[in-house]
């Protein structure tokens, strides 16, 4: 849900921002409108998101595990207590391994260490793809490559409404190709409008018609990111077991909004010291993810969380 309200809030803090509705270009007051509007209706929800059913198992009992598996999966008596069964055999009978692993056991277990370093990586690299510059300079990339400034606001609202279109469509397409799969073809995307928004900043003066380069380039980076962001929240929790996801994950959250910020932060300076080519360095960083899923991240789909874990094992 979070990697489908993400896409929908760029097109709402796009059009809050516009200067015609609020008098002045103020993106990230939009940004900010937005996520606090989103962050209100989380806390009221909060109450009733579910503990996890091995979170469940492990504190309360089978009784209501059994509830909560019923919540999630809708399934039959008989398909919920194999489940259970399998809950009772990952959490044993030892109660120091129904607890949640501290980041010592995780540093020093071999394989609760590379499923760590796994989503950590994977979840930091989602923004290391440059998609805060984007988001916040997309009206002034636009103009720097040639598109009129009458619909460089437009033009942005577009491509995000497209994003949120291709994380919806993600949602779909993960029901029949693995999240791995997805990622690394988006990725190949997103290598591909970075060289054709670099071309087109760089040539837009003397072949005016590359500023429509720069314009299919940012809806080829939106849609692509737009996979990329569902399918990597989708991916990122059953890359672990329940003793280190919250961990793994609270790491993972913090690279994540690291890169967020560095990326805003230094794009200003990299435009002026390297000017258009500043998208190359956010095509070396999607290579890099895409090498990392290639070689570190498993394949999912229809795989057993014991089935994924061997892949760390090894």
């Amino acid at each position: 849900m979070y990697g489908l309200l993400l896409p929908v809030g760029q097109v709402a803090s796009t059009f809050f921002a516009w200067s015609k509705i609020l008098g002045s270009y103020e993106r990230v007051l939009g940004a900010i409108l937005y996520r606090l509007i989103f962050t209100v209706l989380f806390v009221m929800c909060f109450y009733w998101i579910p503990e996890t059913p091995y979170q469940s198992y492990t504190k309360h009992g089978s009784v209501e595990a059994a509830e909560i598996l019923q919540r999630l999966r809708s399934s039959d008596a008989e398909n919920i207590q194999i489940e259970l069964n399998l809950l009772r055999s990952v959490a044993g009978n030892d109660l120091d391994t129904q607890r949640e692993a501290t980041l010592k056991e995780i540093i020093t277990t071999p394989q609760y260490r590379k499923h760590f370093l796994c989503v950590v990586v994977t979840f930091s690299l989602l923004m290391g793809r440059g998609f805060s510059n984007v988001l916040a300079f997309s009206d002034k990339i636009l103009l720097e490559a040639g598109i009129s400034q009458d619909v460089v606001t437009p033009t942005s609202m577009g491509a995000f409404f497209l994003s949120a279109l291709a994380s919806a469509g993600a949602i779909i397409a993960m029901r029949k190709y693995d999240c791995r799969t997805l990622m690394i073809v988006s990725d190949i995307f997103i290598v591909l409008s970075h060289a054709l928004m670099t071309a087109s900043i760089q040539t837009s003066k003397q072949i005016p018609g590359m500023s429509w380069g720069a314009f299919a380039a940012l809806y080829l980076f939106m849609a692509a990111f737009g996979v990329i962001t569902t399918a990597t929240f989708a991916l990122l929790g059953v890359l672990c077991v329940d003793r280190t996801r919250s961990l793994c994950l609270l790491i993972g959250g913090a690279g994540f909004w690291f890169l967020a910020w560095f990326v805003g932060f230094i794009s200003p300076y990299l435009a002026v010291w390297i000017q258009g080519y500043a998208f190359l360095i956010w095509m070396g960083t999607t290579v890099l993810s895409m090498v990392h899923f290639s070689l570190f991240v498993p394949m999912t789909k229809g795989k057993t969380e014991n089935e994924i874990q061997t892949f760390f094992r090894k």
